[in-house]
């Protein structure tokens, strides 16, 4: 699938960086032909589901562009940037109709399909916000169960790194920029509640620092001394402001006790989306084993094509 990520420039193509899909048939003899890249649209035909899938746009595509042709291909390869939905209002999901092209395919012409995904997609999404409403709610049996399994990636994943904005380029200036005000407003408020009117006047320079989030994926305790790195930076800056040292250690104090925070609530939301993983990997797990248990010529793969670093 690298290769022909390369083949066909789709490195190039910010479309497949997000979620889409596309296909590949692989012929007897000549160059791989390219179908797509997709990404999922709203439809107003009301025969049709609302949202048009990119499985069901390669599909479409497919059947078209191998109609009368089947004998010239060797096999077809679909990616899709999340694993093929499970349920859908209406319309048949498109792990099912994966599954039935697969053997049409097979059985019909005696090509080889491989559905390949990078990143689960479950039964119904991302769950990481329905994980943390459960695991805050008042049914003991779920609460307890969730907790216990937070408690078990959070141990398999203490000292993974992680991101601290999920986003792209563009999302992680304006992350960094939210998060800084947030710092600073904390910083402005405190300093108000611990020291006389006559200090205040030093909070003006406090806007001057600059606060930055790190791109690089990190572990907690790196994020953590990557804070404390800035508030020594901070403390030399806040110094040639001329603010008080007095004032200028409370400001650092509070920046890192601030920083640690927001840390802590980007892990904990990493740990759910890790968690959100686990279950949607079992729930796809279990329908892949229904199918192949009808059906031998449906094949599943799970890649990583690291797209960010291409």
């Amino acid at each position: 699938m690298l290769w022909f990520v390369k083949y066909f420039k789709l490195d190039k193509n910010e479309l497949i960086r997000s979620q889409s899909g596309f296909a590949v048939t692989e012929c007897e003899t000549g160059p791989p032909l390219l179908i797509g890249p997709f990404k999922p649209k709203n439809h107003s035909n009301t025969k049709l589901p609302d949202i048009i899938h990119s499985e069901d746009q390669c599909i479409c595509e497919l059947t078209k562009i191998i109609n009368g042709k089947e004998h010239t291909i060797k096999a077809i390869y679909i990616f899709t940037k999340y694993s093929p939905c499970l349920s859908r209002k209406d319309h048949e999901p498109c792990m099912i109709q994966l599954a039935n092209f697969s053997e049409e395919m097979s059985y019909h012409h005696n090509i080889k399909v491989y559905i390949v995904f990078q990143d689960i997609f479950g039964l119904s999404g991302n769950i990481e916000n329905k994980l943390k409403i459960l695991s805050r709610g008042k049914n003991p049996l779920i609460k307890d169960t969730l907790l216990d399994l937070k408690a078990m990636i959070y141990e398999q994943h203490r000292r993974t790194k992680f991101k601290y904005s999920k986003g792209d380029k563009n999302q992680h200036e304006k992350l960094q920029i939210k998060n800084g005000s947030i710092i600073k407003k904390y910083i402005t408020t405190e300093i108000k509640k611990k020291t006389d009117k006559k200090n205040w006047t030093s909070i003006s320079s406090l806007f001057k620092v600059k606060i930055e989030f790190p791109s690089d994926e990190m572990t907690s305790d790196e994020f953590e001394k990557f804070g404390k790195e800035q508030a020594d930076k901070m403390e030399i800056q806040l110094k040639e402001l001329n603010v008080s040292e007095e004032i200028s250690q409370i400001m650092c104090s509070l920046f890192h006790s601030k920083w640690c925070e927001l840390i802590h609530l980007r892990y904990e939301e990493f740990i759910y989306e890790k968690l959100s993983e686990r279950i949607n990997t079992f729930a796809v797990k279990l329908a892949v084993q229904d199918i192949k248990a009808i059906t031998k010529d449906f094949s599943l793969i799970r890649v990583n094509l690291n797209l960010q670093c291409i």
